[in-house]
């Protein structure tokens, strides 16, 4: 966990300089990215039950005969493995944004950690599945929408980051004791 607040703090430090939206907008923007994630997260579940059965019917044509004729790139072991590490990482990043939404409601700086680990893991899986599928063809279309989509993300979630929990420093004066009269 101190090693995700150091990587908030490194990545809050790169974003600080750079254009702000108007504030009514970053604000409307915290307080309802709760619901936007729950879409998110819906959208995400229909698409992890969609890529389960097509991983399965993936992994039913390995050495079919009907698979003859893909000569480059047929259905290959290694297309159902690459398919099942996507679908972990899909699986992960749901989960953590489900668990996120209650806190987000609440406007409480956890869910707003919990998206930023999200954020990391889109990342982290971005870069696994990029190397899995090292394809000259899509190498470049990977990594150039691959790193706009995690500018985006990173600018708009740091944008509502105040907004979550950041509570500022005070300075409490110390009050002494009272002292015991001895009589």
């Amino acid at each position: 966990m101190e090693l995700l607040q150091k990587f908030e703090k490194t990545v809050h430090g790169w974003i600080k300089d750079v254009p702000h939206l108007p504030e009514a907008f970053r604000k409307w923007l915290a307080q309802n990215v709760w619901w936007i994630v729950l879409i998110g997260v819906i959208l995400g579940g229909i698409g992890l039950i969609t890529s389960f059965f097509g991983l399965i019917v993936t992994a039913s044509l390995i050495g079919a005969p009907s698979n003859a004729w893909f000569t480059y790139g047929g259905v290959t072991a290694w297309t159902v493995v690459v398919g099942a590490i996507g679908l972990v990482f899909s699986a992960i990043g749901v989960t953590i944004n489900a668990i996120a939404i209650s806190p987000l409601k609440a406007m409480k700086k956890k869910g707003w950690v919990l998206l930023f680990l999200s954020l990391l893991v889109s990342i982290l899986a971005l870069v696994v599945t990029t190397i899995l599928n090292f394809n000259f063809l899509t190498l470049f279309a990977n990594i150039v929408f691959g790193a706009v989509f995690v500018a985006i993300a990173a600018y708009l979630l740091f944008e509502i980051h105040p907004y979550f929990g950041v509570i500022k420093a005070t300075k409490k004066s110390a009050k002494r004791p009272a002292k015991k009269s001895t009589k």
